[in-house]
């Protein structure tokens, strides 16, 4: 079995995320996941895999962690939900097989650095009205 955090970029690439037995998910060089943006917590949350299950924790963020739009303290997750954590979402997957990387689409060289660069979305949309 294989799980994924899959980010999807506004491009439409993805950008994938292995979870092997732990990850810990925020804004601190640490995380196996970084997010470093000031609406995440140095250690936001956690998914574990325990006996093919995968948990996830919220770490006592300020700002929440959201199972499928729903802020939770703890979530068992499953294939297709959707984790949201600060503007951030993911989606996971969970395969039998390791995904097929050359079928990915290209991601924008900026977010295939160690640190994931966002723009918040209201940001965003005041750039393309301009």
């Amino acid at each position: 079995m294989s799980i994924w955090l899959v980010m999807r970029t506004a491009e439409g690439g993805e950008r994938l995320f292995p979870i092997k037995k732990r990850v810990v998910v925020g804004r601190d060089p640490r995380c196996q996941v970084r997010i470093a943006l000031p609406s995440v917590c140095e250690q936001h949350c956690a998914i574990e895999l325990i006996e093919g299950t995968i948990n996830l924790t919220d770490l006592e963020s300020e700002n929440g962690t959201y199972h499928n739009g729903r802020r939770v303290q703890s979530a068992e997750l499953a294939d297709a939900d959707m984790l949201t954590i600060g503007p951030v979402t993911f989606e996971v997957r969970v395969t039998e097989d390791e995904p097929d990387l050359r079928t990915l689409k290209p991601v924008k060289e900026v977010l295939k650095s160690p640190e994931i660069n966002i723009v918040p979305r209201q940001a965003s949309e005041k750039q393309s009205k301009q």
